[in-house]
């Protein structure tokens, strides 16, 4: 976790203090030697906080489907749009 706090740190900076959330679902990270992938799914958790930030901050709370959350629904848009992770 304060791994990829810090590696996010400048990133999000650049977006400024009020980033929309399409700014941040066009971010792309990824993983060249993922592993078991605990660097992406802790990425995916911490985009998908800042997300759900955004949505409130900037009053446009996407519809959410029945059986998800607001954070699982942020979690799961950012694993499909912002990550990718490549192992040999």
């Amino acid at each position: 976790e304060p791994i990829v706090r810090k590696e996010l740190e400048p990133v999000l900076k650049q977006l400024g203090d009020s980033p929309r959330p399409e700014q941040i679902l066009d971010l792309k990270v990824c993983d060249p030697a993922m592993g078991s992938g605990a660097f992406l799914v802790e990425v995916g958790r911490q985009l998908g906080e800042i997300l759900v930030k955004a949505w409130h901050t900037h009053a446009c709370l996407p519809q959410i489907p029945p059986d998800e959350d607001e954070l699982l629904h942020a979690q799961r848009l950012v694993a499909q749009r912002c990550l990718y992770g490549v192992d040999k």
